[in-house]
């Protein structure tokens, strides 16, 4: 299928999944878009999201590889995003994350791939889309492995730097917060691999592996056992 016209469902799905947490309880949208319509801005940043990839499908980032043709690749993927979701997990028993850092079941299971899409849009399609563009004024670099290696690579930074300001409006960095700058540049570049090899379908599946542990199953042992 074209990368734009999959890419396009996924929005409509989103779009559908955040109305619909939404009519559970909207406020759990306010620390990511305000007091703005989550189905206006899912919507919006969904037209973003689709002229960022064809953007980057033109440039030749966006991956054809199907993912029957190497599984032993994309499950490494998700096997990956996984690992580092019980490895958070495990940060959360030794060091303890705020009690209230999950939206609660069972809107976490509506909410979660909503805005993960929109994280997926702007925190990494955006910055990946200006620094492929910025590339095209060095063409040969850009098309080289080193520059390919640094496109990813700061990408992958945009993250965990809203991680960093985040942190430093409460003070000092805590063990946490380094560990979480870490863990999201690791998953960042990871994602961005999968991006370029198996296209958008696998990096956004990585994002929902992830979820799937550390926001919903284990957004709901948490409370049971460390609070």
């Amino acid at each position: 299928m074209n990368p734009v016209v999959s890419f396009s469902c996924l929005v409509v799905a989103a779009i559908a999944l955040g109305l619909a947490a939404a009519g559970i309880d909207s406020a759990a949208f306010n620390p990511y878009i305000g007091d703005v319509n989550p189905g206006l801005a899912i919507a919006a940043a969904g037209l973003l999201g689709i002229g960022c990839i064809h953007v980057l499908s033109r440039a030749g980032w966006v991956g054809r590889t199907r993912w029957s043709e190497n599984r032993m690749a994309i499950a490494g993927f998700l096997v990956a995003a996984l690992a580092l979701s019980f490895l958070t997990s495990l940060m959360d028993v030794a060091f303890g994350f705020p009690r209230d850092i999950n939206v609660p079941w069972p809107q976490a299971v509506l909410f979660y791939p909503a805005i993960g899409l929109v994280a997926e849009i702007m925190l990494a399609l955006v910055p990946l889309t200006i620094l492929v563009l910025a590339l095209k004024l060095a063409p040969r670099f850009g098309k080289s492995s080193l520059g390919i290696g640094i496109c990813i690579a700061l990408a992958a930074c945009v993250e965990p730097l809203f991680q960093i300001a985040a942190a430093l409006q409460g003070g000092t960095l805590s063990v946490l917060n380094v560990y979480v700058v870490i863990a999201l540049f690791v998953f960042g570049v990871l994602q961005l691999l999968a991006f370029r090899r198996f296209g958008f379908l696998a990096m956004y599946a990585m994002r929902l592996v992830y979820y799937l542990w550390w926001h919903i199953v284990w957004g709901v042992l948490r409370l049971d056992w460390l609070f």
